[in-house]
């Protein structure tokens, strides 16, 4: 059995981890459809919109709402669809929105902080946002009983683990000093002579209706913190839970290879290793192809009515072409050895080549895992 297959068959979610631009998103489709066509409902969410992706699963436009996949698009890819095929793009400050609606401790709370201009620019903007609401989307769905299956593209961060520790670093943003400040002004508390003067600038400089609302808005997001840290600490729980799989997505590339090294370090670190590893867009070593003689080109080139400097000339092009065809494959190779030999506790190593075309539809999307399942 695919090592794959084993991630589909004993978890409820995959999450695709990877720098970006290593075909993770098309990945995370490709498995998602592969757990759909086997009878699973499946979710792909993903944190890129990417009109590609769109097309590619036969939706007009990628939407924070699940979208169902209509089945036809299979029957006319010559496919047999006996699951479900959802997919949705992640939404931080949507998704942010019903956090703060679920959490605030009225209607009235929840509103004021709806309506504030600075929460609304916060919430599509604050580090760390983007990373920690894909996790909470993520758990949403999660808890859903409509997925048997999710399959999640994680975002393309610096770092892409960063939305491990993104909990913690939003909560530690609102509990910061500043914070505290604010809070201070919003409330009874006394201010000391320099945050007082501090705060008088800032006035001037932002306004102080703009100060007025960030205190407002910290008062009423203190409010919040006993639930966001709860939720903060049952989403990190989730992530480390047992039906939850990590599979890294990478490329043959040095540069890659180094930040796949590091991120299976970091999952080892954080007691997510032993997940599966896809190295995709290798190229091919074409083992038989060196064999041919100089001989037999010329002889086949007279036939097409070649010979002479010009036979020979075409020769030494395509010689020289296939050795650096071969030269890189043979890279190709010695960095995916490299990599084997520092991810020795990856359970299942998968290597992809790079495909004629790009992945469009969802009969590329069935050819992609044909390669990720070797089915």
């Amino acid at each position: 059995m695919s090592g794959l297959q084993s991630l589909l068959d004993d978890h409820s979610v995959v999450v695709c981890v990877g720098c970006g631009g290593v075909g993770k998103t098309t990945v995370a489709a490709s498995i998602a459809v592969r757990a759909a066509l086997q009878g699973r409902r499946a979710l792909c969410l993903t944190i890129d919109p990417a009109r590609r992706l769109a097309t590619s699963l036969g939706l007009g436009q990628m939407r924070a709402s699940e979208q169902v996949v209509d089945h036809l698009a299979f029957l006319e890819a010559g496919l047999i669809l006996r699951g479900e095929l959802w997919a949705a793009v992640v939404d931080p400050k949507a998704t942010f929105d019903r956090v703060v609606t679920r959490l605030a401790r009225d209607e009235a709370t929840a509103q004021r902080i709806l309506d504030n201009r600075i929460y609304r620019y916060v919430s599509a903007s604050m580090p760390g946002v983007q990373e920690y609401m894909a996790m909470e989307r993520l758990a949403e769905v999660k808890e859903s009983p409509r997925f048997d299956l999710v399959v999640l593209d994680t975002p393309p961060t610096s770092n892409a683990l960063d939305f491990l520790d993104a909990p913690r670093r939003v909560l530690e943003a609102m509990n910061s000093q500043a914070v505290q400040w604010l809070l201070a002004l919003h409330g009874d508390g006394v201010l000391s002579q320099g945050t007082s003067f501090v705060l008088r600038h800032l006035a001037k400089i932002a306004g102080g209706d703009v100060i007025q609302r960030m205190a407002a808005l910290a008062a009423d997001f203190d409010t919040l913190l006993d639930g966001l840290r709860e939720r903060a600490a049952e989403v990190g729980d989730m992530l480390r839970g047992p039906d939850v799989a990590y599979l890294l997505v990478t490329s043959p590339d040095p540069l890659a290879v180094d930040e796949a090294v590091y991120l299976n370090h970091r999952l080892v670190d954080l007691g997510l290793g032993g997940g599966a590893l896809v190295v995709n867009r290798m190229r091919p070593l074409r083992s038989g192809a060196s064999s041919v003689t100089r001989a037999q080109l010329l002889s086949t080139l007279e036939r097409a009515g070649i010979s002479g400097a010009g036979a020979s000339g075409l020769i030494d092009a395509l010689q020289c072409a296939l050795h650096q065809e071969q030269s890189l494959a043979q890279a190709d190779l010695a960095e995916v050895t490299r990599l084997a030999r520092s991810c020795a506790d990856i359970d299942s190593v998968c290597l992809v080549p790079g495909l004629e075309r790009d992945v469009y539809d969802l009969t590329q999307l069935a050819r992609l895992h044909e390669w990720l399942f070797a089915v």
